[in-house]
């Protein structure tokens, strides 16, 4: 993984409020100040909606929805408190989705009335607390891959902080369910039937999800992060 570090002014030291108030509009806000300005490994000028004084930005591709032309894209990291939060960008268009992932304190909380084995779970894993990306809603993004490459950077985050990939979720049934997107990314529920399920309507290419298999806690092995992120 190519990890770019780069300096910007601080923007907004009340970053955790404006988070709590909305973190897809903040991400999306555009920067007109120049101080927000930083230079790309390729010594591009690449605008960030980033706030601390360090940052890092990690280098992906995504592909044209209509071509599959890869585009490079970069990723970058916010912390504050119990909060990590990544966004991700291509020159010229702004950022394209973010995640927010917190500690395990989290995670134990979300699990307290679940079972045993999440309650266990939940005590050695990040917890990815929301997932934001403009593939959401009525209009595609023209770009693919957007969540999973946030993904791969929170399954990052959680080598990072000694939790060896794992990651743990409560997918909620909104406009469209995210249960099949992250099924597809490794994520799996508990029950093993509800995982046959699943498995049966992604090869059906069914556009309609049993309302069983539209929610529920979901959690990320260490074997299936390793998968995700090739290591």
């Amino acid at each position: 993984m190519l990890v770019l570090p780069v300096n910007i002014n601080i923007y907004n030291k009340n970053y955790r409020g404006v988070q709590q108030q909305s973190f897809g509009s903040f991400f999306r806000r555009k920067r007109e100040n120049k101080d927000t300005f930083v230079k790309t490994s390729d010594n591009n000028d690449f605008v960030s909606s980033r706030i601390y004084g360090k940052d890092v930005f990690e280098v992906a591709e995504l592909s044209l929805r209509k071509s599959d032309k890869k585009v490079p894209a970069y990723i970058s990291r916010d912390e504050h408190d119990d909060l990590v939060s990544f966004g991700i960008y291509v020159k010229n268009e702004g950022e394209l989705g973010g995640i927010i992932i917190q500690t395990p304190e989290q995670a134990e909380s979300v699990c307290f009335d679940s079972s045993d084995f999440f309650r266990k779970f939940a005590k050695k894993s990040m917890y990815v607390d929301y997932l934001y990306s403009d593939n959401d809603g009525h209009e595609l993004s023209k770009y693919k891959g957007i969540g999973t490459e946030l993904i791969k950077s929170a399954v990052r985050e959680s080598i990072r902080n000694g939790y060896k990939g794992r990651l743990i979720l409560s997918a909620a049934n909104g406009y469209a369910s995210p249960v099949p997107f992250y099924y597809k990314c490794g994520f799996r529920f508990e029950d093993e039937d509800a995982n046959k399920s699943m498995e049966e309507f992604l090869r059906s290419k069914s556009k309609n999800l049993p309302s069983s298999l539209s929610h529920g806690i979901m959690y990320l092995s260490e074997e299936k992060a390793k998968e995700l992120v090739g290591g």
